[in-house]
């Protein structure tokens, strides 16, 4: 006989096997819920390390634009498909090359991130990048600024994540007088301009007036698409001395005299129809030449500048000017990339063998940078002594004709950026050799030696001409001004989702 205890108990164990069963059950399909959420989790973790690596890649492609724009190995000549800026609109056949360019949509650069040669493996994580132009850097016709549109796809082991980047980018020169520019000018001799102009805030003494001595300028100012010519904010004189005399616009604001019709001081003011003066070039752009901010006496134009002789401060900022020339944290980036090519405080005497290095090194547009206070040795009674013949053959090629892309026409044209800090530069140059080179003297002064011809660019705070030199510019060294000297900022940013997955 079972008694009802024993049936109660073996009733309760049936109701608890069930109970553990059911738990088991739970905790069974829990696991399962929570290992599925996990091994999900760690694919979307995946996922999102491959897309973000996949983005920065897309970023590193416009990086490598824009490093390659300022070390001159992507110079924005090379830059010659022609965008619509309606993207809308379909590309036009320079954009379409089917051979891997910089400048071809369909097949665009691709470079693996691993260093590793092109074209991309299909294993190997790359960007994929091609250049768009929106508006091409022109300045002989009047376009000081170029707009490139950057087209970069990241891919992260050629997929599945990919992300396209679009950014536009706003290129132009640093702001600083394009031609000759001295603080205090000193010496002048028989100095002669061609197709650039001279800056200063201090006399211009004597200037040639076409005949004797003095200063002379001829042609038209490549950059500035102007007549080469002397701009002072102080005064122009055709003697040796700056006494009032001398002053080209003493008696008029035009000197009628067409040696110096052209030159704009201090003492200048506005011109009026049937002067010599008047309106002597209208440049590419349409703009009328001599041209100044409004001063009394004149009625602006539709530009709101006026035709005018008259040259002041803020005109001289019209052209870019300000202390030294460069702000500092450019000069600390040109010393930078000195001290990548190995440029950075070198003698004299070592500089042909350092720029050589530079040079076959890829480096066609090195940078120079000295510090007198760094390195005083180098400096003696403050002064560097730098010969032709311390600058490489490559870097002494001659001027072209202005409308002439015969020196350039393989590529942009060597030339050195020579940055002289706290200190004085004498250069010693030679009768028929030129120096290919953006000069900048910002601290001291300037002072060539001999019959010297620089093709290119000065800033020094005193600027002293002596002898029978030379300075010129030309096409190639416009459109390719020194690529460190370029000032490079992104005016637009966008992810292009729809191209993700091409």
């Amino acid at each position: 006989m079972i008694r009802g205890s024993e049936r109660r108990t073996r009733g309760d164990e049936g109701v608890a096997m069930l109970l553990v069963m059911g738990v088991a059950s739970i905790i069974t399909v829990l696991t399962m819920t929570v290992a599925t959420m996990s091994l999900n989790n760690i694919k979307n973790t995946t996922r999102d390390k491959q897309a973000g690596s996949a983005f920065a890649t897309s970023e590193a492609g416009v990086a490598e634009v824009v490093e390659g724009i300022r070390s001159a190995r992507l110079p924005l000549s090379r830059f010659t498909c022609l965008e619509p800026t309606d993207p809308s609109l379909p590309l036009p056949p320079s954009c379409l090359g089917t051979t891997m360019s910089w400048t071809s949509a369909v097949a665009p650069m691709e470079v693996p991130v691993d260093g590793g040669a092109a074209p991309c493996l299909p294993s190997q994580t790359c960007y994929k990048v091609w250049v768009g132009t929106l508006r091409a850097y022109d300045p002989e016709n009047g376009v000081t600024s170029g707009l490139y549109r950057v087209h970069s796809k990241g891919v992260f082991g050629n997929g599945p994540a990919a992300s396209t980047v679009v950014v536009d980018l706003d290129v132009r020169p640093e702001p600083f007088p394009i031609g000759v520019f001295g603080e205090k000018v000193s010496g002048n001799g028989g100095t002669a301009l061609y197709n650039e102009s001279l800056f200063t805030r201090s006399c211009v003494s004597p200037r040639n007036d076409g005949s004797g001595n003095g200063t002379r300028f001829q042609g038209i100012d490549a950059f500035w698409d102007q007549p080469a010519s002397a701009h002072s904010t102080t005064m122009v004189t055709t003697t040796s001395g700056c006494g009032s005399n001398g002053d080209v616009h003493k008696t008029s604001n035009c000197p009628e005299k067409a040696a110096v019709n052209n030159d704009q001081a201090a003492g200048g003011g506005p011109v009026a129809p049937g002067s010599g003066c008047y309106r002597t070039r209208v440049r590419k752009n349409g703009a009328p030449y001599p041209d100044a901010l409004p001063t009394e006496g004149c009625t602006p134009r539709a530009d709101g500048l006026c035709d005018s002789t008259s040259f002041t401060i803020k005109d001289l900022q019209r052209y870019g000017y300000r202390p030294r020339g460069l702000s500092d944290d450019q000069y600390e980036a040109l010393a930078s990339r000195a001290r990548i090519t190995g440029t950075y405080n070198v003698s004299a005497a070592s500089l042909l063998s350092k720029l050589q290095t530079a040079l076959n090194s890829g480096f066609i547009q090195p940078v120079v940078y000295i510090d007198c206070d760094e390195a005083p040795t180098l400096c003696p009674s403050d002064t560097y002594d730098l010969g032709i013949s311390n600058i490489p053959t490559a870097f002494q090629q001659a001027p072209d004709p202005v409308g002439s892309y015969t020196r350039c026409a393989s590529g942009p044209q060597p030339v050195v950026t020579f940055v002289l800090a706290r200190g004085n530069l004498v250069f010693q140059g030679g009768t028929s050799d030129w120096f290919d080179a953006a000069l900048f003297v910002p601290d001291g002064q300037w002072r060539g030696n001999g019959g010297y011809n620089v093709l290119g660019t000065l800033f020094a705070n005193d600027l002293s001409l002596g002898g029978n030199e030379t300075f010129q510019l030309d096409s190639c060294f416009i459109r390719d001004l020194p690529s460190a000297l370029l000032h490079i900022e992104a005016k637009k940013f966008a992810q292009d989702d729809a191209r993700d997955l091409n």
